[in-house]
């Protein structure tokens, strides 16, 4: 091969390889019906169109099973099999498909589309389905388990999701399919399945899988019933977001949290991060409350035997979205009182809002004998009040204090709605953990105003450096 071309060869490959990461997705929306048609369907099409404008698809969508040819299909990245009913192929366009899939390309099938489409007369899709609907009860609410949230599709559902829909049942378990990966059951201890409970355990009831199939990706959910599925459901739409990007291969199968860019909130007291404003909570505050903000601390001096309180403006944080606050305190030295270091869970409401009352998940007083007690907060009955402490053998003057709260999430930071989860650790040694239950004692009184984060000093001085705060259901691409 000449030189001349070796180069040519060389600096094109590079640019290819980039346009096909930053190329937009392709995205085909398949709905045709045979059998019984969804009134949702259009309204799925419409949601489908919009997270496309949203995240920079290129989305189509027929009902003209000609359009499932080899040439119109290699276009597209990935086919969405939306609420499609009843044989709906013909020979060749079944041929077509299935090298469709064997090409690395994805489906989606939503709800009617894998378990009761093409029911007969095409094995290959239903051994890439696993598994065949046998009947459903009357559309009613119930919770939905999430079991794995490493999966694009599960990376922003909680453990568990109160949802309306037509729970299908299968003629057998989709777990027989040892390709299939379960990622949420629905519980059946709360709605009634009547005749068609599963029969294994009444939360053994898998309603959302994947696999790897035939050379491609396949994903399904027994979801999307409901116009309301489509149209205002954030979890609903989020779940279909990440399928269809797992099925065009622009997400992996497991994915880890971006805590420093896309996730991150804000981040300072690092010594190299320019600060924010940190300001008194509003009047009444003591006239001779004073604080530092350093661009390597934030210190509170205890110039009053009243609590004192700042809080971190122009920051306004989604309190219905699992969240995380980390940081590093120390506190110089003890005094005869309470000897309290405080970082507020939840200031509700804009900057100048001093009507609600600070709420806090980790508030620690150290003994002055040696030994702190760790107190978390709520509103019962709409009355900011002590709901727990936890007694600890540590606490010391002068020690530096790791701490991190994990909000709306458990002890690994995967969403567990109204928990906050607290670790303090000394160096990389855990000290305590602690998990509080609010879902009977909210945490802030008015859970769907955006809050902000402040701190709290009760007759001590300490030093707060390391501060990062940053949401958990943001991946890294």
């Amino acid at each position: 091969m000449p030189k001349f071309l070796c180069a040519v060869l060389l600096a094109l490959f590079p640019t290819m390889s980039a346009w096909a990461a930053t190329a937009p997705l392709k995205v085909l929306i398949f709905s045709k019906t045979a059998a019984y048609r969804h009134a949702s369907i259009p309204a799925g099409i419409g949601a489908l169109e919009e997270l496309g404008a949203l995240h920079g698809w290129d989305v189509d969508a027929t009902e003209d099973a000609a359009q499932l040819n080899d040439d119109n299909l290699m276009r597209y990245d990935v086919v969405v099999w939306l609420n499609t009913s009843g044989n709906i192929l013909d020979a060749r366009q079944k041929a077509a498909y299935e090298r469709f899939q064997q090409s690395h390309k994805g489906t989606v099938a939503i709800h009617e589309a894998g378990t009761d489409t093409e029911r007969d007369g095409w094995p290959w899709y239903r051994k890439m389905a696993s598994v065949l609907l046998s009947d459903h009860p009357e559309i009613q609410k119930a919770t939905v388990l999430v079991h794995d949230q490493t999966h694009p599709a599960s990376f922003a559902l909680p453990l568990r999701w109160e949802h309306v829909d037509e729970w299908y049942s299968f003629i057998s378990d989709p777990r027989l399919d040892p390709d299939v990966h379960v990622l949420a059951s629905v519980d059946e201890e709360t709605y009634d399945p009547g005749e068609f409970a599963m029969g294994k355990g009444a939360k053994d009831h898998p309603i959302t899988w994947y696999k790897n199939y035939d050379g491609g990706r396949y994903f399904y959910t027994s979801l999307g019933h409901t116009y309301e599925d489509y149209r205002s459901n954030r979890y609903f739409r989020g779940l279909l977001t990440g399928a269809i990007e797992w099925a065009g291969g622009r997400r992996q199968d497991h994915l880890v949290r971006d805590t420093d860019d896309g996730g991150l909130i804000f981040k300072e007291f690092d010594g190299k991060t320019p600060n924010g404003v940190w300001d008194r909570q509003g009047p009444p505050q003591p006239p001779d409350f004073t604080y530092a903000v350093k661009r390597d601390a934030l210190e509170m001096y205890a110039n009053t035997p009243f609590n004192q309180h700042l809080v971190r403006e122009g920051v306004a944080i989604d309190p219905s979205r699992p969240y995380a606050v980390e940081g590093k305190f120390v506190i110089p030295k003890l005094g005869d009182d309470a000897n309290s270091f405080c970082v507020n869970l939840n200031v509700a409401g804009p900057d100048g809002d001093v009507s609600n009352v600070n709420t806090w998940s980790l508030n620690v007083d150290i003994h002055q004998e040696g030994g702190a007690v760790i107190k978390f907060m709520g509103f019962v009955k709409g009355r900011f009040t002590e709901i727990g402490q936890v007694e600890t053998s540590w606490g010391a003057a002068e020690t530096e204090y790791g701490f991190r709260m994990y909000v709306n999430a458990d002890y690994d930071g995967r969403f567990q709605s109204r928990r906050a989860s607290m670790f303090v650790m000394k160096g990389n040694t855990q000290l305590e953990k602690l998990m509080v239950d609010y879902s009977s004692f909210p945490y802030q009184p008015d859970e769907g105003k955006p809050v902000r984060l402040g701190v709290n000093t009760h007759n001590t001085d300490w030093v707060l450096r390391d501060l990062k705060v940053y949401y958990l259901d943001v991946p890294k691409h």
